[in-house]
């Protein structure tokens, strides 16, 4: 059985935000999965596009832990238990006229980890003790997945490599209301390796629509993407597929001199279909807090976490770190 989580340890952190709350941007999420996450997943960012000539550089780590196992009557087993850390430069240059060209350049390694004792300590201070956990190898890395009774993935010990390269073309507009709105067209290039679950295999496509509004200081946006994905399991035995869905994504962000901090909450739809089993299928909640500090002007660092509140279509929690240089 999927193991639910409780999230309760994270929303007074989430008060405390909203009571202060971020200088800058947002942080740039999307889906963090050991097996969905090799999809397109376009990241929540401002609505505001950089002016001509403008320039964005962010470098971010992001450290997710995952750890759940199901099975249906129809022969469909799976085990997720493993750290995903993902290494990223994103980059934005301003084209002028409201344009803006975006990519992101992820690497990735699956691999045991370090965060199953320090989640297990949290998950007994709020009384929310992953069953699995003490019952699987602490920071072991195994995929599993048979559907259908035809083994799709079996994978043990880390694996490394690039992921699939993403670019983005913005067009934003500024209302007389002050309201900004901006559409993106994105896509995902398959440059990951799809054998070892690092890619899609192929090219994945998003259509993406924002809104939102703010002085650079306090600030939310609201944003909608529609994702047709690439399919990695046609060659593969389960009957399983990907699927066209949505995600839908918002956050609110405010400063206190050089602190800010921010919150967010996505739900996105499942990227797969055909396996019955939750920890594929069901729809994802997640809710993001994080902190940023101005370093010096132009230069600002962000942390935070990344809470699944749902059962297991996403990793367990995510930690993350982004250093962002904005002239």
């Amino acid at each position: 059985m999927a193991h639910r989580q409780g999230g309760a340890w994270i929303f007074p952190l989430i008060l405390l935000l909203v009571s202060t709350a971020t200088a800058g941007e947002f942080f740039p999420l999307g889906r963090r999965h050991p097996v969905q996450g090799v999809f397109l997943s376009p990241p929540l960012t401002d609505a505001a596009v950089l002016p001509a000539g403008g320039w964005r550089l962010g470098w971010r780590f992001e450290e997710s832990n995952t750890l759940n196992r199901g099975a249906t009557s129809s022969g469909t087993q799976v085990l997720l238990d493993t750290e995903s850390s993902r290494l990223a430069l994103d980059l934005g240059w301003g084209l002028g006229g409201g344009w803006e060209l975006r990519a992101e350049l992820p690497w990735h390694w699956r691999w045991g980890g370090v965060l199953d004792r320090p989640i297990e300590a949290v998950e007994r201070v709020f009384s929310q003790l992953n069953p699995l956990r003490g019952r699987v190898p602490r920071n072991a890395s195994r995929l599993y997945l048979l559907a259908d009774h035809a083994l799709v993935i079996d994978q043990r010990g880390a694996v490394s490599g690039w992921g699939d390269v993403e670019l983005g073309l913005v067009r934003g507009v500024v209302l007389a209301s002050g309201l900004q709105v901006a559409g993106e067209w994105r896509l995902a290039l398959p440059t990951g390796d799809e054998k070892t679950w690092l890619g899609s295999g192929g090219v994945d496509l998003a259509l993406v629509l924002r809104a939102g509004k703010g002085d650079g200081g306090r600030g939310w946006v609201a944003q909608v993407a529609w994702v047709d994905p690439a399919d990695p399991f046609e060659t593969l035995p389960g009957g399983l597929s990907s699927r066209r869905h949505l995600e839908v994504s918002g956050g609110v962000r405010g400063r206190l001199g050089t602190l800010g901090g921010q919150v967010q909450l996505a739900w996105r739809q499942s990227a797969i279909a055909g396996s019955g089993l939750a920890e594929f299928e069901e729809d994802l909640w997640e809710v993001a807090a994080g902190l940023e500090w101005r370093l010096k002007p132009g230069l600002t660092w962000q942390v935070g976490l990344i809470e699944n509140l749902v059962v297991a279509p996403g990793a367990d929690v995510t930690v993350y770190s982004r250093f962002v240089l904005r002239p």
